[in-house]
């Protein structure tokens, strides 16, 4: 099919135990739904994101979550703000592991395992990446994080391994908040 699953103007829908492969387009879709919960879920060998939540898909919980080896991103938050990211491995994908643009407070909690992409860990445009616990970027061909036009605020961890330095944090917009990089 075109795509797996598509939420278009839905909300308060849980979506478990659920596996989104080898789609022409997006794994899983969100368009304009808010506060959904999707737990243990996979999306892998999509012809574009794995998954894809946009134009205010505010307020959902991702929980034990894998996209792999989709034709884009693994996971694209656009205009999607206030949604919890826990537990949540993207790795192998041809664009982005984790692209958040140009979305806004976003948490991340608990592992989060993002590598072997062909471009960055993470593109994130907006505030505060929330980023918590244990986080590892490694083996990603470009950037191991990139805060392009990002306003910083919090403080968090991130452990990069196996990932070209140079471009680590590259031009974030505001620092006030602490990064602790372990390389």
């Amino acid at each position: 099919s075109s795509q797996g699953i598509n939420l278009v103007d839905s909300s308060n829908n849980t979506l478990a135990n659920i596996t989104a492969e080898n789609n022409t387009v997006y794994g899983v879709q969100l368009n304009s739904s808010p506060n959904n919960i999707l737990a243990n879920t996979t999306a892998a060998n999509n012809g574009n994101c794995g998954f894809h939540f946009r134009l205010s898909s505010d307020n959902n919980t991702l929980a034990n979550i894998t996209a792999g080896y989709n034709s884009s991103d693994g996971v694209f938050l656009q205009d999607s703000s206030n949604n919890i990211l826990a537990n949540i491995a993207a790795g192998n994908n041809s664009s982005n592991g984790i692209s958040l643009f140009p979305s806004s407070n976003n948490t991340f909690t608990g592992q989060l395992h993002v590598g072997n992409n062909v471009d960055d860990c993470f593109v994130i445009g907006g505030t505060n990446p929330g980023l918590d616990n244990d986080c590892v970027s490694d083996a990603n061909l470009n950037d191991g994080i990139d805060l392009t036009n990002s306003f910083v605020t919090d403080s968090w961890e991130l452990l990069v391994t196996d990932t070209q330095i140079r471009n680590v944090l590259q031009n974030p917009a505001d620092m006030t908040g602490d990064i602790n990089l372990t390389h």
